[in-house]
């Protein structure tokens, strides 16, 4: 059994979630399949696959608090905070975790095509632009791995001027060997 721990944050995550949800079913699958011990904090009460032994909390500000608690009465080198996404307001306290939390912690960003310039036009426009400058290019920059599912994806997200070091590509998200080593 892998001691590592990996947390993943996605309100996106419920049972009308679409790619995100997919993705991220996928992933924590595999994961668990791998020996590790997986939680999720995403958008629904109750978790949208029962199938998966996977501990599931909906994104509060109690769960925020626990998770926080956690991550502050680890020890461990082998914990990983894996963000999906981010438009939302409530990753302003993934911001915060993030300058809480002390440097073994590793937080991984995975956009889901949401960075791409298609996305931020349109109606959304200066809500995504003040998204961007409080919290979401903090988490970014701050992330020690940025995950992208395709070479296109890499490419929608090259206006943020990313530390292209940081940068992986892995197909459907989903691989083993990128988490074995972290």
């Amino acid at each position: 059994m892998q001691d590592m721990k990996i947390y993943h944050i996605a309100p996106a995550l419920s049972k009308t979630g679409g790619g995100i949800s997919e993705v991220l079913l996928n992933l924590c699958k595999v994961q668990i399949e791998s020996g590790f011990s997986v939680s999720a904090f995403g958008g629904d009460l109750v978790y949208p696959d029962d199938r998966l032994n996977i501990k599931y909390q909906k994104w509060s500000l109690s769960a925020i608090r626990r998770l926080y608690n956690e991550l502050k009465s680890s020890k461990s080198n082998r914990v990983v905070v894996h963000v999906h996404g981010a438009w939302t307001f409530s990753f302003v306290y993934v911001a915060i975790l993030i300058l809480l939390s002390h440097q073994n912690i590793k937080f991984i960003y995975q956009a889901h095509g949401l960075l791409a310039n298609r996305t931020t036009r349109g109606k959304s426009f200066y809500k995504k632009c003040i998204a961007w400058h409080i919290y979401q290019k903090f988490i970014f920059r701050k992330s020690k791995f940025i995950i992208s599912t395709s070479q296109r994806e890499i490419n929608d997200f090259a206006w943020c001027n990313p530390n292209k070091n940081k940068i992986f590509e892995i197909p459907l998200g989903i691989s083993e060997e990128f988490f074995t080593p972290i």
